[in-house]
């Protein structure tokens, strides 16, 4: 089930280009990736009632009230949620980096902050809804946004992208874990193979560390050091 693909607002795809964005975040349990390669998609949870009877929703309160899309990030994770969410429910998360086209469909939503902010009262389309992703406001809670900050990054880590009905699974580029454990407890529970494009498994702990967040308002690459634990062949692409 891919959802369908909306129109394109090239304003938007521009100022992607132009920040140097190069990925979309999303994460999840391990348990979630099966169903992402059966139904080839991340649906949002409207759709996922649709097609399952029982499924464990990432965020079982959805505060931002918006049920038919689902949460992305611009470039790194929300590691202040997803550290928060694995002290509750475990180690087993995975990070899905996928292309970022999805920024630029003219039905996606933007916030400045964590989505749930006033009931999703922050939320906005469009061109300015993208560019309050990274402007400097002082008057925010991580929105003083200093000259060394990284450029293709929100200046709120926990700024997020709604992606309406769901993000298709052919543009998921990378499965990020925590360490080579957390990639072999990975690989014994979810065959990568069944994704519908080839993709690389990576070992990445800044991903999973709430120092990211600092360490790219300082200007520093937080995944510089990362692990290529598998790799699709020559073959595969």
């Amino acid at each position: 089930m891919n959802p369908a693909e909306p129109a394109i607002n090239r304003e938007v795809a521009s100022s992607v280009s132009a920040r140097g964005i190069g990925r979309i975040c999303h994460f999840t349990r391990f348990a979630a990736l099966d169903g992402i390669a059966a139904w080839r998609a991340v649906l949002s949870n409207a759709l996922l009632r649709g097609v399952r009877t029982e499924f464990e929703q990432n965020d079982p309160v959805r505060y931002d009230g918006h049920e038919d899309y689902v949460s992305c990030t611009v470039q790194y994770p929300n590691v202040f949620l997803l550290t928060k969410w694995m002290e509750e429910r475990g180690d087993d998360w995975v990070v899905l980096c996928m292309d970022p086209e999805p920024i630029a469909y003219s039905n996606s939503l933007f916030c400045p902050t964590n989505a749930a902010t006033n009931s999703g009262a922050l939320l906005e389309p469009g061109p300015e809804g993208f560019q309050r992703m990274f402007r400097n406001d002082p008057s925010q809670e991580f929105g003083d946004r200093s000259p060394a900050h990284l450029r293709n990054a929100p200046t709120d880590n926990q700024a997020e992208l709604l992606v309406r009905s769901g993000v298709k699974a052919d543009l998921i580029r990378s499965l990020v874990v925590r360490d080579s454990a957390a990639g072999e407890r990975l690989r014994d529970s979810f065959d990568i193979g069944t994704l519908p494009v080839p993709v690389k498994l990576v070992a990445c702990r800044a991903f999973f560390d709430r120092d990211l967040a600092y360490q790219v308002q300082w200007g520093r690459r937080p995944d510089t050091f990362h692990q290529v634990l598998a790799a699709p062949t020559a073959e595969e692409g």
